[in-house]
């Protein structure tokens, strides 16, 4: 049995862990986090990608992939369109396609909106606990 709760910690971790400055990760979560609630995961991936601070966008998005991915929560493949989960610079439009797979089957959309929103959410509050870069 896998523990999700210890992946969504783990991986919110290191999410949290990112370069950049603290206000910067601390602000592009609580807005992915927004928008993953109110709109979807599709949207919050399209979010991260349009999103100017590049470098931790795509590092979030790597992370929260390589969860799925490495962890295998969903499988190897889905159904629809047989794509596996994405690796480290997959192109935008190969994320999309499985993010639009994903969407066929509910239970498996579901399951993933569910478990990065956790993951956000430590990634949050892991954030809050760092010290802040510009204080002593």
């Amino acid at each position: 049995m896998i523990n999700l709760d210890y992946l969504c910690m783990k991986y919110g971790s290191k999410i949290a862990n990112t370069e950049g400055g603290k206000s910067d990760k601390e602000n592009l979560i609580n807005s992915a986090l927004g928008v993953l609630q109110q709109d979807g995961p599709y949207a919050m991936f399209l979010y991260l990608e349009g999103h100017k601070k590049r470098e931790i966008t795509e590092s979030y998005k790597e992370k929260l992939l390589k969860m799925f991915r490495k962890e295998k929560l969903i499988g190897n493949s889905i159904k629809t369109n047989n794509k596996p989960v994405p690796t480290e610079n997959t192109n935008f439009s190969d994320i999309t396609a499985w993010l639009q797979g994903i969407s066929s089957d509910i239970d498996k959309l579901l399951f993933f909106k569910q478990i990065c929103q956790q993951t956000l959410l430590y990634a949050r509050y892991h954030v809050k606990a760092l010290k802040d870069d510009n204080k002593d």
